[in-house]
C-alpha cells in the first residue's frame, strides 16, 4: 500500500484514491503499447463510425487517463470486460 500525505496533513491510500492512470497502466490493461495509446489520444482508434479518441489529459510531459474515460472508451469500442459473457449487459 502506498500512502500519501495530502496538503491538509491527511494520509490516504494512493491506490484507492488515484483519479488517473498512467499510459503504462492503460497499456497493460488494454494489451497495447504506450505509443499506440498516444496515437489513439491524438488521432483516434479506427472504429465503425470513424476514429474513436481515448480521452486523456497532459500533466507536464505525461498523458493521464481517468478510469471512467477508459471505461467509456472500451464501451465505445465494444470491448468486453473480464468475466462478462457476450450476452451480458
Amino acid at each position: 500500500m502506498t500512502q500519501v500525505r495530502s496538503g491538509a496533513g491527511q494520509t490516504y491510500d494512493r491506490a484507492l484514491h488515484r483519479p488517473y492512470l498512467t499510459l503504462a497502466e492503460v497499456a497493460a490493461r488494454l494489451g497495447r503499447s504506450p505509443r499506440t495509446l498516444r496515437e489513439w489520444i491524438v488521432h483516434g482508434c479506427p472504429g465503425n463510425d470513424g476514429p474513436i479518441r481515448l480521452d486523456a489529459i497532459r500533466l507536464g510531459r505525461c498523458w493521464m487517463v481517468r478510469v471512467e474515460w477508459l471505461d467509456a472508451f472500451e464501451e465505445r469500442l465494444g470491448v468486453r470486460k473480464e468475466g462478462q459473457s457476450k450476452g451480458a449487459a
